[in-house]
């Protein structure tokens, strides 16, 4: 990544793209870990959803 504005477009472009994509009817398309989540721990948990989420619609993506 060459720059901060383009880490911040990627990020912009994928939720963008998830929030259109995502199918409503799936109640869970990720597994928790926990439902109560303190925090420090909210950052942690969104990159750990957001992995499982592209790996699962993206099954290449971490090779």
């Amino acid at each position: 990544m060459a720059n901060k504005d383009d880490y911040l477009t990627y990020y912009r472009e994928f939720f963008e793209n998830f929030a259109q994509t995502v199918n409503p009817n799936d109640q869970l398309p990720v597994k928790l870990a926990g439902y109560k989540l303190v925090g420090f721990e909210v950052v942690g948990g969104i990159i750990d959803w957001t992995t499982q989420y592209l790996t699962q619609k993206y099954p290449g993506i971490n090779s």
